[in-house]
């Protein structure tokens, strides 16, 4: 397989996986906030665990240009992310003594986290390589 297939398979995986994390993610929002009366506050959850999934969608349409190791470092995390994300949001996770809606405010926040060092460090390193993607 060709460098340029390669690249253009990763591109297109990733944004699967991150689609579909994304629908997981929203799915067991609604699930874990079923009991919940309140309009507002689901609706505040779903926003908050989306918002990584809707920063990477966004870099995504932006990554065709990037450097090379800038958009590989967000490829890897659009398959990363959602997986542990969804992993996060299925309840196989218990914090002692912690409610179960701290995941969902825990998990987006180290999302961003993770998402604004590994960019920042792949644009630093990469700085040499300005070879785009494709």
């Amino acid at each position: 397989m060709n460098k340029r297939r390669a690249n253009r398979l990763l591109r297109s995986g990733a944004l699967i996986v991150v689609c579909l994390g994304a629908l997981i993610s929203f799915i067991l929002t609604l699930k874990a906030g079923e009991k919940n009366h309140s309009i507002l506050l689901p609706l505040l959850f779903i926003v908050w665990v989306l918002s990584p999934f809707a920063a990477q969608i966004l870099a995504f349409t932006k990554s065709k240009n990037w450097p090379r190791k800038q958009a590989m470092a967000l490829y890897i995390l659009m398959l990363l992310l959602p997986a542990i994300s969804s992993f996060s949001y299925s309840g196989l996770i218990h914090l002692p003594g912690s409610k179960p809606a701290s995941l969902f405010l825990i998990t987006p926040l180290l999302s961003w986290l993770t998402i604004g060092v590994t960019m920042t460090a792949a644009r630093w390193f990469g700085r040499k390589n300005t070879e785009p993607m494709d």
